[in-house]
């Protein structure tokens, strides 16, 4: 909602209230498209998942967070709903304790998913016995602070149900999205 009202005070300000509205309202649309698939998943059955933001792998979002909302999203539960903080560092026990199916990372320059799979704290968690650890692409195209953020959470959901989304292609996606937003062919 916060992105939304940014989008129109932005087509306010810029005269392009029109402009501003056919963007939000594909934002919704893909959002809806995501939605629907996720459907068929029975709540009892998402994975719980957490988001880090880093540089260190704890840095994790809490309940009130956009690393929340882009998991929720994305289908799952944040294994770390507890905690009510955009952005906390965790402690290693408390991610044992929470034992998140899967975890997903901001692009962090200094960490990468194999940073957790070769460390020995982090080996009876689940996400990494499963290998369930996806970092997003560059940050330019998974801006979760604008319209962007619709990429992140396709992105995630594909990571979370491969099954579930196998026709996806995200880089069609990718350059859909920024042909809309940018009225540019990235191809």
């Amino acid at each position: 909602d916060q992105v939304y009202t940014k989008m129109e005070i932005l087509g306010k300000i810029s005269g392009k209230e029109e402009r501003a509205t056919e963007i939000i309202d594909y934002v919704k649309k893909e959002l809806q498209n995501i939605e629907n698939k996720l459907k068929s998943v029975d709540e009892t059955r998402k994975p719980s998942a957490l988001f880090v933001w880093g540089p260190t792998k704890l840095d994790i979002a809490g309940s009130n967070s956009t690393g929340d909302s882009i998991i929720k999203m994305s289908g799952a539960i944040n294994a770390a709903s507890e905690i009510k903080e955009e952005h906390f560092v965790a402690k290693i026990e408390d991610v044992i304790k929470w034992d998140p199916e899967a975890i997903l990372m901001w692009n962090i320059n200094d960490l990468d998913p194999e940073d957790y799979y070769q460390d020995s704290q982090w080996s009876n968690v689940k996400a990494i016995k499963d290998k369930k650890v996806v970092e997003l692409p560059h940050p330019f195209y998974c801006d979760l602070w604008t319209v962007k953020y619709i990429y992140s959470v396709n992105f995630m959901a594909k990571a979370l149900y491969p099954d579930l989304f196998n026709e996806i292609d995200l880089e069609k996606i990718k350059t859909d999205m920024l042909k809309e937003l940018y009225n540019v062919d990235f191809k």
